[in-house]
């Protein structure tokens, strides 16, 4: 028998345009997309790695030999069990404990990234949003596992767990599909009041407020770097007032035509001119991003889809199922560079 050891597991991800690498992965528009095995093996006094990929982190890896046994490789998704945890002090320590399941993928070497959730609905058959895994190895009678389910800290799920986004384009509602397939949590936070926003919970895609949500995407999309605050910051003479102009206020149903008007009394139009998919709804206490015209086109309405999150996933459903109006539409728009 082949003296030989596995010493780790590891996962790496790559598409078309992105060679296979490990650590957590954010693509936009990626095309073919796949999850590699990485194992680090011991054999004749060399430690090399092995994979379906013929580089890996930029360093020639090689392939199983049959002559060294058979491995058998599956790999888990490891999802939120639940689609809304609250942070507060009715939690020992104020957090939330959040909870994971681990649920099966694949087998082999080699598998097509798909981030679709079993638990939760994420992006409602749209292969776009985020989900970690877990890859097991079971090599003569051992069983090896990268981090799961298991691995849960205070703010939620460790960084050790494998971690991939995806998302549609790199518009800001394009962006926001990425954080499809989390929960909701209420206050969600950072670990200290003085730690950077890239400790946020939403930054890290464990889950986010309604506020968050947006903040996380907008930083993504404008590389600015914005704190996070709650739904206060997207109103008139908020934090946020230096990027943000209004397009229409105290919108309301006009409830025999069945379209938005605002204070003014104007149909709020789609559109060239109107509002634009990206715009935000803000409300008294709640804020989302208008997402998509729905028939009939050209016009808001109930119908038309915004992304949000309230006491359930991040999720898109229509605006009438939402906020009871009136809420003021915004525009974030780009300082000059």
């Amino acid at each position: 028998m082949p003296d030989i050891r596995i010493l780790a597991l590891a996962v790496a991800s790559g598409t078309a345009r992105v060679p296979p690498h490990t650590g957590h992965a954010f693509y936009v528009q990626p095309g073919a997309c796949s999850l590699y095995a990485v194992v680090t093996v011991q054999h004749a006094g060399d430690t090399f790695r092995v994979s379906a990929a013929k580089t890996v982190d930029g360093e020639p890896a090689r392939q199983w030999d049959p002559a060294w046994g058979e491995i058998s490789l599956s790999w888990f998704r490891v999802e939120p069990a639940r689609p809304m945890y609250r942070n507060g002090p009715e939690n020992p320590g104020w957090w939330a404990r959040l909870d994971y399941q681990e649920t099966p993928l694949d087998t082999g070497w080699v598998v097509p990234c798909d981030v679709r959730p079993t638990i939760l609905k994420g992006a409602r058959g749209h292969n776009l949003g985020t989900m970690r895994f877990r890859l097991q190895a079971v090599f003569r009678g051992e069983t090896l596992r990268t981090p799961g389910a298991e691995a849960v800290e205070k703010r939620g799920i460790s960084d050790r767990v494998f971690r991939l986004s995806l998302a549609r384009d790199s518009s800001l509602v394009g962006l926001a599909y990425a954080w499809f397939g989390l929960p909701y949590i209420y206050g969600s936070a950072s670990l200290r009041d003085q730690d950077p926003p890239e400790a946020h919970q939403a930054e890290r895609f464990i889950g986010a407020d309604c506020a968050d949500l947006m903040v996380a995407v907008l930083r993504r999309w404008s590389g600015l770097d914005l704190p996070y605050r709650n739904s206060a910051a997207f109103h008139e003479g908020g934090a946020f007032e230096p990027y943000l102009v209004t397009l229409h206020r105290g919108v309301v149903l006009d409830t025999v035509q069945g379209v938005y008007r605002d204070r003014r009394g104007r149909v709020v139009r789609v559109g060239e001119g109107g509002v634009l998919p990206g715009d935000f709804l803000v409300y008294r206490r709640h804020v989302g991003m208008f997402s998509r015209d729905r028939p009939p086109l050209g016009v808001l309405d109930p119908s038309d889809l915004h992304i949000h999150t309230c006491n359930d996933e991040i999720t898109e459903d229509p605006i009438g199922e939402g906020f009871d109006p009136p809420f003021t539409i915004r525009r974030f728009v780009l300082p000059d560079r």
